[in-house]
């Protein structure tokens, strides 16, 4: 089996570079690809990101009121038990 010398070795269809060992080459390599990988991210848009804050903050008030809820209810049952206990 023949060994190529070149730098780059292939998988697959794609490319891949071969580890480079300058950190600032490959800090450099590194922010390439994050570029790279944002290019590819689908972005909400202003419709979406309202829905979605909407859903996040009435569940959000719902719980608030839930565990108040439960905090004033729990509160009074420690209320009525501790002079029954003798606390």
């Amino acid at each position: 089996m023949a060994v190529s010398k070149s730098k780059e070795k292939s998988v697959g269809a794609k490319k891949v570079s071969a580890p480079v060992k300058n950190p600032f080459a490959r800090a450099g390599q590194y922010l390439k690809e994050v570029r790279g990988e944002f290019r590819k991210v689908i972005w909400p848009d202003r419709q979406e990101i309202t829905s979605s804050t909407i859903v996040v903050v009435v569940t959000l008030a719902f719980f608030i009121v839930l565990i108040a809820a439960m905090d004033i209810v729990f509160s009074q049952i420690v209320k009525t038990l501790l002079p029954i206990i003798g606390g």
